[in-house]
């Protein structure tokens, strides 16, 4: 991981920084997804994204088709995996090809498009509705709890884009959230349940082998209360122990009979 973080470093050039997310040896480009492995020291991380990835806008945007061309055409025959965010895949056919491409991405390029601010931008939507919005206010004086309201306004921008219109379809967004908590609630209790069974269960089992133990083998019926002498099983009841001659669990010839009280 150490020798990763210090060559994304030396990535690092003006105003352009290759993002590329590091676990182990594996990287990914933040923008293109393009992922990369088995570095060798010497590695320069832009020239192996232009080779295996030469369709990344990002790359295209940043360090110019010129340099893209360079790298991708000493490797026409190069098996590239699919990227999201691809250039045109035209492209890429004349990158191999020879043909130097000059338009499109030497003087504009396209908007690269950071994922964390568009979550930020979402948050400032979000939270601006929360402090001007009278639907927030009539939810609130309604009794809904206001990390609800705020949930539900997020989820709303999440799916459409665009917040609640009517305190109606608000109020019905929150209920269903509410259906939603109180749903999962209950299957993770049943999953508990489920958990705690296997132990019920073999704590009756444990119940039913003590009371077989303690049960007379003789007539099955009543509870063991003699000990035999010598061999010192608690084997019959009393009314079977008067005329039992031999243990009923050891065969051992019995001596001697002594009552015994289990409190």
């Amino acid at each position: 991981m150490d020798r990763c973080l210090k060559r994304l470093k030396s990535v690092n050039e003006p105003n352009q920084i290759l993002i590329l997310f590091c676990v182990r040896d594996r990287v990914k480009c933040w923008y293109c997804n393009g992922g990369l492995q088995n570095w060798e020291r010497d590695d320069d991380p832009w020239q192996e994204h232009a080779k295996w990835f030469p369709l990344c806008e990002f790359v295209l945007q940043q360090k110019g088709p010129d340099y893209v061309h360079g790298i991708a055409f000493r490797f026409p025959n190069l098996r590239r995996p699919t990227i999201r965010n691809p250039a045109n895949p035209n492209q890429l056919r004349n990158i191999q090809s020879g043909q130097i491409l000059r338009n499109g991405h030497r003087n504009g390029g396209p908007e690269i498009i950071d994922p964390r601010e568009e979550i930020r931008s979402l948050e400032r939507k979000v939270d601006g509705e929360m402090s001007s919005s009278e639907l927030v206010e009539q939810a609130k004086l309604m009794g809904f709890d206001e990390r609800t309201i705020k949930t539900a306004l997020k989820r709303k921008y999440e799916t459409t884009g665009y917040g609640f219109s009517r305190l109606e379809n608000l109020v019905e967004s929150i209920l269903a959230m509410e259906e939603e908590s109180a749903s999962n609630r209950s299957e993770e209790e049943g999953l508990a349940t489920k958990k705690a069974t296997p132990s019920i269960a073999s704590g009756l089992q444990e119940i039913r082998r003590l009371q077989e133990e303690r049960t007379c083998k003789v007539c099955g019926n009543e509870q063991a209360s003699v000990v035999l002498i010598p061999c010192g099983h608690i084997a019959c009841c009393i009314g079977c122990a008067e005329n039992a001659s031999t243990c009923p669990i050891c065969r051992l010839r019995v001596r001697q009979k002594v009552r015994s009280f289990i409190v």
